[in-house]
């Protein structure tokens, strides 16, 4: 019994220190960053939006796939693609594209055209299984001579508390060809490996959405390289500008994960002169994405005010920031997923219902809610407008506003943009939420009540994920 006791006890004492070198595991140099503000060039915003029309059918209209095909038709030196998804797995539905197909052969397109050409893949390895399969979008790249890195997430810190001790101590050590297990994103997807589940219950990942050129940025909330994903609603920013050079930087700063040095041709855009409507912009990653929007919504007093398009809105230092603005007098409008869609499965609201529910009656009705009223698919944006009598500050990318998300946990990369509120770019993100608010041409969102949830039961399992790293989100 005593040998018993000591074997329990030093296997509790190693998980303990397994799950805490996770959790305090420090982000490799060159991640969660902010860069210096800088002018912006040729800024244009864009959207994905699927929606109802005037006459009750399903529309979708998609601006961010040509702005995307565009760069790397017009790129000549190098192309780096920092993407998430990139796969045709799924089990069919209405309006599907062949995405990962159209983003391959415009790339192979574009090297054919161009034999210097440098291309660089960077994705996160839920794309082959973590393991398990080859992807065979990634083989036909790498035999056209780009170089396409699955980012090792084991140099990041783990964010599922329960599960990291027994992921760093055991899961990670099982052979990559162990089992033979479903998938969980299809019926008729390659098998998983027992390490490719494993890894996926570790919930981290590179959930930057990043397309770079020598000329040109696309940075995304779209996943525009992952079939499943097409009729999901998103936003995307396009530009130019000494800022290109940070993005540079900060990607190979990612790429270095897998142990690859990678070097790209200096990045010198072409100069512009300044104009009246000049925006000047940052790269934010990571947990700075955090650090910035917390700053900016604790400056904000009355009359500003203050628009939110989000997937998931979890974060509590986040939330206690909307709620302090609010009662400052700051207009606030939130426009959520309702988090009842998931790829062809049902979901039960975890975390915008009781967040939004909370945030409703802890501002007594101040802050103001609609849900998109999604029709199978996502709405999958993330984007923030602060406007006050100083200016316009924009905040979109890839980041959720959760734990996972924003505290140096997954890698995420958003564009912070300060500029004036009649600048371009400001006007058009101000038309996109309220065309979305006020269901103008076409039926985008409905009233809070359609989806308040009281229930206290979710509302613990949403603090319990949220603080524990459980959840998906």
């Amino acid at each position: 019994m005593e040998l018993l006791l000591y074997a329990i006890a030093v296997l509790l004492v190693a998980w303990l220190a397994a799950t805490w070198r996770g959790l305090h595991r420090p982000m490799p140099t060159g991640l969660s960053v902010q860069s210096p503000l800088l002018p912006i060039r040729q800024l244009r915003f864009c959207s994905d939006l699927t929606y109802l029309n005037d006459d009750g059918k399903l529309q979708c209209e998609q601006h961010i796939l040509p702005e995307l095909l565009q760069l790397i038709d017009a790129a000549e030196r190098f192309i780096i693609l920092d993407i998430f998804l990139y796969n045709d797995l799924h089990d069919g539905g209405p309006g599907l594209a062949p995405l990962s197909r159209i983003v391959t052969d415009a790339l192979l397109a574009a090297k054919k055209k161009r034999p210097g050409l440098q291309i660089l893949l960077i994705s996160d390895p839920i794309n082959t299984g973590y393991g398990s399969y080859a992807n065979p979008y990634f083989s036909e790249l790498q035999s056209a001579g780009a170089t396409v890195l699955l980012t090792n997430l084991a140099c990041l810190p783990d964010s599922n508390i329960p599960y990291a001790g027994f992921w760093n101590l055991l899961g990670r050590w099982v052979g990559r060809r162990l089992g033979r297990l479903p998938s969980p994103f299809a019926g008729k997807a390659p098998h998983f490996s027992l390490t490719g589940w494993l890894a996926l219950l570790n919930f981290k990942a590179n959930h930057r959405k990043v397309i770079l050129s020598e000329k040109s940025c696309l940075l995304t909330s779209a996943n525009n390289s992952h079939d499943a994903s097409t009729m999901n609603s998103n936003i995307a920013f396009c530009f130019s500008g000494p800022l290109l050079a940070e993005i540079a930087d900060s990607e190979t700063a990612v790429a270095a994960l897998a142990g690859r040095p990678t070097l790209l041709p200096p990045v010198r855009p072409a100069s512009a002169e300044s104009t009246a409507e000049e925006c000047r912009g940052q790269l934010v990653t990571e947990g700075k994405i955090k650090a910035v929007l917390l700053r900016d919504l604790e400056a904000c007093r009355a009359p500003a005010s203050l628009w939110l398009a989000m997937f998931y809105l979890a974060d509590r230092h986040i939330l206690a920031a909307l709620l302090a603005a609010a009662r400052r007098g700051v207009t606030v409008r939130l426009i959520l997923d309702a988090n009842h869609h998931a790829f062809g499965r049902t979901k039960n609201g975890v975390p915008n219902r009781p967040v939004a529910t909370w945030l409703h009656r802890k501002s007594q009705g101040r802050i103001r809610i609609r849900w998109y009223d999604s029709h199978g698919e996502q709405f999958h944006s993330k984007l923030v407008l602060l406007t006050t009598a100083a200016g316009c500050t924009i905040l979109g990318g890839s980041a959720n506003l959760t734990r996972r998300n924003i505290d140096d946990f997954n890698l995420e990369s958003c564009l912070r943009m300060v500029t004036s509120p009649e600048s371009g770019v400001a006007a058009e993100v101000r038309d996109y939420f309220e065309r979305l608010w006020h269901n103008r041409q076409g039926h985008f969102t409905v009233e809070y009540q359609r989806f308040a949830d009281h229930n206290l039961l979710r509302y613990w399992q949403y603090r319990i994920q949220e603080k524990s790293g459980l959840g998906l989100f």
